[in-house]
């Protein structure tokens, strides 16, 4: 598969420009529970000049990627995912995806996240061994759409996610490049 080839799915990854940033800026400043989509610390957002010149800088790091889920033939993101925290050593990339709200429940997460696997598995001279992701434990359609690609659960931070005076443990999945292989077409579909 080519990086933009949709794999039949009548979707595609494509690297957003202004107007799909600015969606995307837009999404994350109308999520009321940003806090709940990471453990790590949620900073304001802040203007759109000043988040599309953050982001311009942070894409300009090896291996930091931003993608849109658009419809193919459409300009209108669905949905994001990013990789990130590239280990050159352990040839290992985290990624994290986001749906807003009204696209949530309609499959598009799964598609999205294994058109990224495919992306990045399939792009060799990247390298990239292992992709990882974590997710909180009361995040059910995450683990599922994690599993059903293939991931395996590695282990479980406990009590690592505060959010609203309570505490979920953190699950963190990886699949390996030799695994997505062999599963040839059976985890691959739609």
């Amino acid at each position: 598969m080519t990086p933009g080839d949709d794999g039949g799915t009548g979707y595609e990854l494509i690297r957003p420009g202004l107007e799909q940033l600015r969606t995307l800026y837009d999404w994350k400043a109308a999520e009321s529970r940003r806090e709940r989509f990471t453990c790590r610390p949620v900073k304001p957002l802040g203007p759109f000049d000043e988040y599309a010149a953050k982001l311009s800088s942070w894409l300009r790091e090896p291996m930091n990627l931003l993608f849109a889920l658009v419809a193919s033939g459409s300009p209108e993101p669905l949905g994001e995912v990013k990789g990130f925290d590239w280990n050159e050593r352990n040839h290992s990339l985290e990624f994290g995806y986001y749906l807003p709200p009204g696209n949530r429940g309609k499959g598009y997460g799964r598609i999205l996240a294994r058109l990224f696997v495919e992306r990045v598995f399939g792009d060799g001279e990247a390298g990239v061994n292992k992709l990882y992701a974590t997710t909180s434990a009361e995040n059910a359609p995450s683990i599922r759409t994690l599993e059903g690609l293939g991931f395996r659960l590695d282990g479980r931070n406990r009590e690592h996610y505060w959010m609203d005076g309570e505490r979920y443990d953190q699950c963190v999945y990886s699949l390996l490049v030799s695994e997505w292989l062999a599963s040839g077409d059976e985890r691959r579909g739609p």
